[in-house]
């Protein structure tokens, strides 16, 4: 009996574990398993939105059907205004596995489709708000500013860059910069983020109070400048625990050694042919100045051969810098129209609470003309995903299209009276603020860095964002 009955289950279990997302779960059979295993409504939602279209199985949050996570969710398709995600709707009544049992891994999407049933996310989205009348003359604002002026507003104001007067001729003028950014952030906070803000916290307050989403508010505002950046950078970056002057040398210092016992093995074993070479040319030939120049030619490719590694270490430690924080003048925030929602921890975000909130404003944000900045799709480079970031779209597309076709004419001038690129630009703005408010971190690695922040390809990191937001 006991086999009989182990038996039936194994076949239960095997009918899920062959379960496809891309069959048809209104069958009898798998209609009734799932009756057995999740209850009647939730076995009808099942059917009801099955068969999921989705371009690859794996991405389904049980993948091509586990029973430990069919007993847990039951899949709703929910389109949205450009993609179409699953969301899982949670059974609160149905227990979680074992304690003993390892946990099921979920993707980002699962996870954030769940909370997004949760938080009441609708089936249809509302429509993406993509024009701006407001924010169209404000762009044309920017349009009307000089190239100087423009370098100043979308570096973060550096003291660097401060634009010269127009009528004296004197360096500071910086009025018609501050008034364009001052009133594009106006805008962005005080008419359209705050009627996101209303409508979201109005959805917050129709949930239940346990579990429900966080209160959404600015905690990382616009207009940020280039001098508020230069300390957060360099107390992070740490190539190295000595200065990079000690880690060259102990490194020259190593090496040589190595080549010089490698070089006495050498002339060992040449000793003989030394003897030939000095009768036959008479002496004329000085063995002693030859045996200088060898050294000469170590101490030369050691030192150069250090001076490679450091500037490689500090560039891998720059790019993987780059891609959780900034350095000064590349930050969209400078331009008024990008801000952090409610939290920019990492770790907030993976919590049921955020999740509900990721949702929401994946879903509502556009409507308001708020686009997530820096998705999560693996294949984009450039900065890594940021949940909290939104750019106002209205606005920010526009000002990007401004900025890169600045590129036909350069960004400015060089010391040298050459025309400045956009990557020699955030190397110089970075550099000079560093340089002036970095902490003991930063100038352990001077001057090298300032080499290597010139190698950087900053283009990267304003180009890879959200499709939406490219001009």
């Amino acid at each position: 009996m006991y086999a009989g009955k182990r038996q039936q289950t194994t076949r239960q279990e095997k009918q899920v574990t062959n379960f496809n997302v891309r069959s048809r779960p209104h069958r009898p059979a798998t209609r009734s398993l799932l009756t057995q295993t999740l209850g009647n409504q939730a076995a009808q939602r099942f059917a009801q939105a099955c068969p999921l279209r989705l371009p690859n199985p794996g991405a389904c949050p049980f993948g091509n059907g586990h029973l430990a996570r069919i007993q847990r969710t039951c899949p709703v398709s929910v389109q949205t205004n450009r993609i179409s995600q699953v969301t899982c709707l949670q059974e609160p009544r149905i227990q979680r596995q074992a304690e003993d049992e390892p946990a099921q891994t979920e993707s980002p999407v699962a996870r954030i489709a769940l909370a997004g049933a949760a938080a009441g996310v609708s089936r249809a989205c509302p429509t993406p708000t993509k024009t701006d009348s407001t924010g169209d003359k404000l762009v044309k604002d920017v349009e009307k500013l000089t190239d100087d002026e423009k370098i100043y507003f979308f570096t973060g104001q550096p003291d660097s860059l401060k634009p010269q007067n127009t009528t004296s001729g004197t360096a500071g003028d910086t009025a018609a910069v501050d008034n364009v950014l001052d009133a594009i952030k106006k805008h962005v906070i005080d008419n359209r983020f705050d009627a996101l803000k209303t409508a979201g916290n109005t959805a917050r307050k129709a949930q239940p109070k346990k579990g429900r989403m966080p209160e959404i508010k600015v905690v990382g505002t616009p207009h940020r400048t280039a001098s508020d950046q230069a300390g957060l950078y360099p107390s992070k970056f740490k190539p190295f625990k000595k200065k990079a002057t000690k880690v060259k040398s102990t490194l020259v210092k190593k090496w040589t050694k190595k080549l010089k016992k490698v070089k006495k093995k050498i002339k060992k074993g040449l000793a003989p042919l030394g003897k030939m070479i000095d009768l036959v040319s008479g002496g004329a030939i000085d063995l002693q100045a030859l045996d200088d120049m060898v050294d000469d030619m170590i101490k030369a490719f050691v030192e150069t051969a250090a001076d490679v590694i450091i500037k490689a270490k500090i560039k891998e430690a720059a790019v993987h810098r780059l891609r959780t924080s900034t350095v000064p003048g590349l930050s969209r925030h400078h331009w008024g129209t990008d801000l952090d929602i409610t939290s920019v921890t990492e770790s907030n975000w993976t919590t049921p609470k955020y999740l509900k909130l990721s949702a929401w404003l994946e879903c509502h944000a556009p409507y308001y003309g708020f686009f997530k900045a820096f998705t999560d799709d693996p294949s984009r480079g450039g900065h890594k995903h940021e949940p909290w970031h939104y750019s106002y779209l209205p606005i920010s597309k526009p000002l990007l299209g401004i900025l890169l076709g600045m590129s036909k004419t350069g960004y400015g001038t060089t010391q040298a009276g050459t025309t400045r690129s956009y990557n020699e630009l955030i190397a110089e703005v970075a550099i000079a603020e560093l340089s002036s408010k970095g902490k003991r971190a930063w100038k352990n690695v001077l001057p090298y860095a300032i080499e290597v922040f010139k190698d950087i390809d900053y283009t990267e990191f304003i180009k890879e964002i959200e499709p939406e937001l490219l001009p």
